[in-house]
């Protein structure tokens, strides 16, 4: 068992989650997250305090065997106790700093992921239209409508769709409405869409439909 695995069955044996892991060593659950993953090892200061946390000890956390001490002779002094206790932390240390050297050799560099903003709502408002004159065979208009969502990375325009294709018009925007010319085709049903784009997405709403675009006149069908 590795020791990322032993980090989480200890933590999972008392009874914490990652946060509240991270709670007692005041550090962000990210941190506790990536060393249970395996990318990532604690610094000797949180490895002491991870033991105290957790209340067991370095070797049961980095899974080291434990090999029973010999009875102390008479003769042991406090201060070969002490030396004998800062031996086995270095130890524990050049074991954290080779498994984590080790991690890095063999895994792939890891992203934190990007948690995107989508937005599910979007509505045209109401849709204005005015004819400005006829070109060839089509019907120009000027057409506006108020997009109920906007900011600096919004991309407006109207799609037309007729006769089993489509095209899209950009339509400026400014002051809450965006503006397009667009060209109706005269006799022909056309279906007309606000669109938006934003971070990759696109999104729509139907304004209506325009019929019998003559010279003398124009049906529009608004979208109830």
């Amino acid at each position: 068992m590795e020791f990322y695995e032993r980090l989480t069955a200890a933590r999972k044996a008392k009874g914490f989650s990652q946060e509240d892991l991270a709670a007692k060593l005041d550090i962000s659950r990210q941190a506790v997250s990536k060393w249970e993953n395996g990318t990532a090892q604690p610094e000797m200061s949180n490895i002491i305090k991870l033991c105290e946390a957790l209340e067991i000890t370095p070797n049961e956390l980095f899974g080291y065997e434990s090999v029973p001490e010999e009875p102390l002779k008479k003769s042991e002094s406090p201060e070969t106790k002490r030396i004998r206790a800062i031996i086995i932390i270095f130890v524990i240390a050049a074991a954290s700093l080779v498994n984590i050297v080790f991690i890095k050799a063999i895994l792939p560099e890891r992203t934190e992921p990007q948690i995107e903003y989508i937005i599910s709502e979007f509505t045209a408002g109401s849709f204005n239209w005015e004819f400005i004159q006829n070109v060839g065979r089509n019907k120009q208009l000027s057409a506006s409508y108020s997009p109920s969502i906007s900011g600096s990375d919004c991309v407006f325009s109207i799609t037309l769709a007729y006769d089993g294709k489509s095209f899209s018009v950009p339509a400026e925007y400014s002051n809450g409405t965006c503006t397009a010319v667009i060209a109706i085709p005269y006799y022909t049903k056309v279906t007309v869409t606000a669109c938006m784009e934003q971070g990759g997405y696109t999104y729509t709403y139907p304004l209506g439909i325009f019929t019998d675009a003559r010279e003398s006149g124009m049906t529009f069908y608004p979208v109830e």
